[in-house]
């Protein structure tokens, strides 16, 4: 992933809404990192959190962006930890250490399943969202192209001799129905007097 201008916005998206779920007050600085050599290393660094310049760097190089953002959301999670003090007098962090301090450990565990499920709401929230508009769009351009195809057939049959055949009163309930679909916003057009039809 070379542009970063892309994922920015959901990035963005994202700290809102861990800020709301995981309470920290200010959020993070965050930075994008492009490193060859760490992508091409089987175990490089994927992210980081910084406790004292309170900041989140994210490594970029041949990564989906949804992977950027699971990172994001775990170091996120690092930074809510950081401003209720769990980072105070732990001292410099080593290798191992998720394996040899308990209390960095227990830290660790959070941020992973914290990060995971609340990075999985989001991006579940987002889905359900896109689905329901697409839902919305594919009824409405069903109920235009309905009324829109009824309209144009009621109108033929008023304007051809079938409708010669009718009593004034069902002429009068046709010419009603194509008078009230076209004023439902059907993109058919609006009705005038030059589609005024004869009813004698």
């Amino acid at each position: 992933m070379n542009d970063t201008s892309k994922i920015m916005p959901h990035a963005q998206n994202l700290i809102s809404y861990c800020q709301q779920k995981m309470g920290f007050k200010n959020p993070p600085r965050l930075f994008f990192k492009e490193d060859e050599e760490n992508a091409k290393d089987l175990f490089g660094q994927t992210a980081f959190y910084n406790p004292k310049e309170m900041s989140i760097t994210l490594f970029t190089t041949g990564r989906h962006p949804k992977d950027v953002l699971r990172s994001l959301a775990h170091e996120l999670v690092h930074h809510a930890q950081n401003e209720r003090g769990d980072f105070d007098n732990i001292g410099e962090i080593g290798e191992g250490y998720a394996q040899n301090d308990k209390h960095l450990r227990n830290m660790e565990a959070e941020a992973y399943l914290k990060g995971s499920m609340y990075f999985r709401d989001h991006t579940d929230e987002i889905k359900s969202q896109s689905r329901s508009n697409e839902m919305k769009l594919t009824k409405e351009t069903l109920n235009k192209l309905v009324r829109a195809t009824l309209t144009k057939k009621l109108r033929g049959v008023l304007k051809s001799g079938t409708a010669k055949g009718m009593s004034k009163r069902q002429r009068l309930a046709l010419i009603e129905t194509v008078r009230k679909l076209q004023n439902e916003g059907s993109g058919c057009g609006s009705y005038s007097r030059d589609d005024d039809y004869t009813v004698g």
